[in-house]
């Protein structure tokens, strides 16, 4: 038997184009400030909590009983129907990655061009071959072409996000529930950036209808990204599958401390999540009076802005150089042309827009 040799070892095992663990990625210097995270921290109230129930945590103890609490407390605050239960993992990319490797080696995922570029890396991973349908170049989507790409390709899991990610809309619930009805496997939809729209559970009204239908949520988003808590949504018996894949005791009771708190103070945590929304909104309608730009309606705590005609790379570039942090949006032919402006701050906010529109004024 010949001995281990380290260059046939990387040969057989190549890397991603991207590694799907992305410490490191995001790390860089260059892209803080980028991960879309809730420009406020969570309320004081809900920090206190946590600091005192820390100090009587039992570290000596797993944490099985403080899961399945979690589990009850957030199945009760959505009202899920007995039949559907929630499924508890360290972040939604976790999440994701499980339903991937779930449907297994060789299956087939349908999802949007663009959408989530995790969803790509994880199938890539997990051996799960992807088709893609391509959205209209206003980022719509044509229920009846997406319909034929189902027909056409059959997928064993239907993977999208709404409110959409990168481009920041919102599929109407009604055109969602005619997708999921005609999908022939599993739904997973993303439902990250939920809390920044109008009506945030309205995809939890289909869950009854549709047992082949799964939710991602996840408490990132709503100031706790630092607890990597995120959770899916769907028929008990689907979720068992699942399950069967995760690590036991796959989150902390820190994080389940945490995730427990953030429920009991829900109404503080949805004013912080109303008022980004709100200065979102204000964000956009002062930038659609600069020359040049045409920013997107937004359902997501990030704007995507359109500058016809303009280098996109090189105002990327002179943004950054007075601190303003962008992201270039690329992949899809519609999304040339696109910056991407994360919600922070009302001051933050103000000094983006003032640095945007001098630099716009500037040759």
């Amino acid at each position: 038997m010949p001995p281990f040799s380290l260059d046939d070892f990387l040969e057989r095992h190549r890397a991603l184009e991207l590694p799907t663990n992305l410490d490191t990625y995001f790390a860089a210097p260059e892209r803080a400030g980028t991960l879309l995270e809730l420009p406020l921290n969570l309320p004081e109230p809900v920090v206190a909590e946590i600091g005192n129930a820390l100090c009587k945590l039992d570290f000596n103890r797993y944490p099985a009983r403080e899961a399945a609490a979690l589990r009850t407390e957030i199945a009760e605050r959505l009202r899920l129907p007995p039949s559907h239960t929630v499924l508890l993992g360290n972040g939604g990319l976790e999440l994701i990655d499980l339903v991937l490797q779930g449907v297994g080696h060789g299956a087939a995922m349908l999802t949007l061009d663009p959408d989530f570029f995790m969803f790509r890396r994880s199938a890539a991973k997990h051996g799960v071959k992807v088709h893609a349908h391509r959205l209209e170049p206003d980022f719509a989507l044509n229920t009846s072409a997406f319909r034929r790409t189902l027909a056409e390709t059959a997928p064993d899991l239907m993977l999208f996000s709404n409110p959409h990610n990168p481009t920041s809309l919102l599929f109407p619930p009604c055109e969602v529930e005619r997708l999921i009805a005609h999908a022939p496997g599993l739904v997973l939809l993303d439902e990250i950036y939920a809390p920044f729209a109008p009506e945030p559970d309205a995809a939890l009204r289909l869950l009854e209808r549709h047992p082949n239908l799964l939710i991602l949520r996840s408490f990132s988003k709503v100031g706790a990204a630092a607890i990597r808590l995120g959770y899916l949504i769907g028929h008990a018996k689907v979720l068992e599958r699942f399950s069967a894949w995760q690590s036991s005791f796959a989150v902390g009771s820190l994080a389940l401390l945490a995730g427990r708190a953030i429920l009991r103070h829900a109404a503080l945590v949805d004013a912080a999540v109303r008022q980004v929304t709100e200065d979102r909104d204000t964000f956009i309608a002062d930038m659609q009076v600069l020359p040049e730009v045409e920013a997107l309606p937004s359902r997501t705590n990030f704007v995507v802005a359109r500058f016809k005609g303009l280098n996109v790379a090189e105002l990327h570039d002179r943004l950054a150089e007075r601190g303003v942090k962008t992201v270039p949006l690329a992949g899809a032919p519609a999304l040339a042309h696109c910056l991407r402006f994360g919600i922070d701050s009302r001051k933050r906010n103000a000094l983006t827009l003032e640095h945007l529109a001098a630099v716009l004024r500037t040759p």
